[in-house]
């Protein structure tokens, strides 16, 4: 779903500066979605187990003590968005909620 999405999100997100011609350092993103989960982890998406295994990873590593999901983007639909969410809430969350309260 991310695969497919993403296309439209990235157009919609460098529309601006592919108009002035050149992009933003700040603004700079992958071209594709797999791209982006090659680039340092900046992405993710798969099922609960592999989502879980991912952020585990790079919050112990990181020691971050927040995340930002971006669930809806680019030409996913209401429902596929709902489906995610709830995925997200019912399995990945309590299973880092418990890992990370017990270490703390």
């Amino acid at each position: 779903m991310a695969n497919r999405a993403y296309p439209r999100w990235f157009d919609s997100f460098t529309l601006l500066s592919r108009r002035v011609g050149r992009m933003s350092p700040i603004a700079t993103r992958s071209e594709t979605f797999d791209s982006l989960m090659d680039d340092d982890g900046k992405g993710v998406a798969g099922s609960p187990e592999t989502v879980t295994a991912f952020l585990r990873e790079h919050l112990a590593g990181t020691g971050a003590t927040y995340l930002l999901g971006q669930f809806a983007f680019g030409e996913l639909t209401l429902d596929e968005t709902l489906h995610s969410i709830d995925l997200f809430s019912r399995q990945v969350m309590p299973a880092l909620r418990q890992e990370f309260a017990a270490a703390a």
